[in-house]
């Protein structure tokens, strides 16, 4: 069996003048084992950062207050939405208690989009968009520590709870004016906030901010911001809505969290614009100066890049790679200054940026 066309074009690009093909092949390899690298890191710098996240998210709340003292902060969250007119959720859930099959739907919803649509928003940032990956994802872990501080200073009881005498986390709130249901419980879905397994590893008052509507908000804005597909920005579009809808209808939250996990968000993103840029580095950091020879020419064409490629998407970078330019540079075809600023004008982009540079310096 022999390589398949696009795999051989792609070192035949690398490699450039016959002769000088070993170079250009080490280099193809080593930026495969750069990107697995990153990979490798991104996963275990997010997946470390959830454990984490959740295990101190579940040291406050329903493991450390009283159910007396998040129902009153239950209360308090009623009256506000009561002053100000969007007291809506027992309405919007009775509407539909009737109908088992659509409430299902939303509480598999609930269990699943949360993570699975996340997943997928960081996996796309990372592989077509590196360039905004890396600022995205800060934004993301940043809005999980703002919403860690409301947990802990205001563990709250969700709807659910307020009149539940069965649940040990329950307000027993026996009005008449209170009568949510628990629609994981009662209709059934991937797992039950009732089950032993749940029970342990959960902060039942972690309500506020709502984290469902953060999360859906930074995918819906991640997406319409940095993705050309019409499909997937009209997605992006309803996602939040339909999010909003879902905690509503299940009465896992109040529409007041919802609006505090939109301020997360908003926190979030002023606050990341002040961070240093961690991971995602170069997928193919340094390639212009692998034939680096220590002349002036050399160093000044360094100086010109030294912003690692993270900002050129591999489809961008595979097109000025077949045109020669990157191979000529690699094998050494380009000796004077002269002829080397050619080559690199050559490599600008349409908008006239050097790719695989984020700025000249």
């Amino acid at each position: 069996m022999g390589l398949h066309k696009s795999s051989w074009t792609s070192i035949k690009c690398c490699c450039g003048v016959p002769g000088r093909g070993f170079r250009g092949l080490s280099i193809l390899f080593g930026r495969h084992l750069r990107l697995a690298c990153e990979i490798a890191f991104e996963i275990v710098l997010v997946v470390f950062f959830l454990k984490v996240y959740n295990h101190v998210r579940n040291q406050f709340g329903s493991q450390k207050c009283s159910p007396q003292h998040a129902l009153m902060h239950a209360l308090q969250v009623i009256k506000v939405e009561q002053l100000l007119g969007m007291y809506w959720e027992q309405k919007v859930q009775r509407m539909v208690l009737q109908y088992p099959l659509f409430i299902s739907f939303w509480n598999v919803y609930y269990g699943t989009a949360h993570m699975v649509v996340t997943v997928f928003v960081l996996s796309y940032l990372f592989i077509f968009k590196p360039s905004a990956y890396q600022r995205c994802r800060t934004i993301f872990m940043v809005m999980n520590i703002i919403a860690l501080a409301g947990y802990a200073g205001y563990p709250l009881m969700p709807p659910r709870l307020i009149n539940d005498c069965s649940d040990p986390y329950g307000g027993c709130l026996k009005e008449p004016q209170f009568q949510f249901v628990d629609t994981l419980h009662e209709y059934g879905g991937l797992w039950s906030w009732k089950s032993k397994s749940i029970t342990k590893v959960s902060n039942h008052y972690a309500a506020m901010p709502s984290m469902h509507v953060g999360y859906s908000m930074w995918c819906s804005t991640s997406i319409f911001k940095h993705s050309q597909s019409s499909a997937l920005r009209v997605l992006a579009l309803f996602y939040p809505v339909l999010t909003l809808y879902c905690i509503t209808v299940t009465a896992n939250h109040y529409p007041l969290d919802a609006i505090f996990g939109l301020l997360a968000l908003f926190i979030a993103a002023k606050v990341a614009v002040y961070l240093p840029e961690v991971g995602r580095g170069a997928v193919l950091s340094g390639i212009f100066f692998a034939h680096s020879k220590g002349s002036e020419d050399s160093i000044n064409l360094k100086a010109t890049c030294l912003s690692p490629m993270r900002h050129t998407p591999f489809s961008e970078w595979l097109t000025f790679h077949r045109s020669g330019s990157l191979a000529a540079l690699l094998n050494g075809d380009v000796e004077s200054g002269e002829q080397r600023g050619e080559v690199v004008e050559g490599l600008r982009d349409p908008k006239g940026r050097l790719f695989g540079c984020m700025k000249k310096r």
